[in-house]
């Protein structure tokens, strides 16, 4: 699990090195004066553009609890999106957390035609169920609904005028939704890709 993690993270990182250094320059004459621009006109950001959005991630949380989600919203101008989603938790092959949440990520530079990646904030509210396997591995509900609230923070890149790569590292915090109690904070890394 962990050269897992640690092999995700690298490919990440040799994918978004990549993308940066891909530097473009024209040249363009105007009236015998040579003018030097760096990169090209595009619209980089047309993945954070106002309208329906998504993303798909996978996360880890404390080595061993791997996750799928998913979440699907509109993006009200190229900084707020609001979303909703679903998530699987997987603890080992014993245990999986299906579960529905509520997404905000926040953009916090605005994007120009040389920056193409910004820091990013969230949150995530939402439910989980727990679900086991017996000694027969046989799969049954183990009767406990979990609350769960994910702050997190991150760096997010344009892949393109259509996709987006984001990176955030936060905290889960867990409560059983019936007995609330002071809850449990894990730490939580993910990968997205944003479309």
């Amino acid at each position: 699990m962990k050269r897992l993690s640690i092999c995700c993270l690298l490919l990440a990182l040799v994918l978004v090195s990549a993308i940066s250094a891909k530097a473009q320059t024209t040249t363009v004459i105007v009236h015998d004066t040579v003018t030097v621009d760096s990169a090209p006109e595009y619209n980089y950001v047309g993945y954070r553009n106002r309208g329906y959005k998504g993303n798909i991630s996978v996360s880890n949380t404390l080595i061993y609890i791997l996750g799928v989600e998913t979440s699907h919203g509109f993006m009200f101008n190229e900084r707020h999106y609001l979303g909703g989603g679903a998530n699987l938790y997987c603890i080992g092959i014993d245990y999986f957390l299906p579960g529905v949440f509520i997404d905000y990520n926040a953009y916090l530079i605005k994007p120009r035609k040389i920056m193409r990646s910004t820091p990013t904030v969230g949150v995530k509210l939402g439910t989980s169920l727990l679900f086991a396997t017996d000694d027969y591995g046989r799969l049954y509900y183990g009767g406990d609904i979990l609350l769960l609230l994910e702050p997190n923070v991150g760096w997010a890149w344009s892949l393109g005028q259509k996709m987006g790569l984001e990176l955030t590292a936060g905290a889960v915090f867990v409560t059983l939704a019936y007995a609330p109690s002071i809850p449990m904070p894990f730490p939580k890394v993910a990968l997205s890709l944003n479309f």
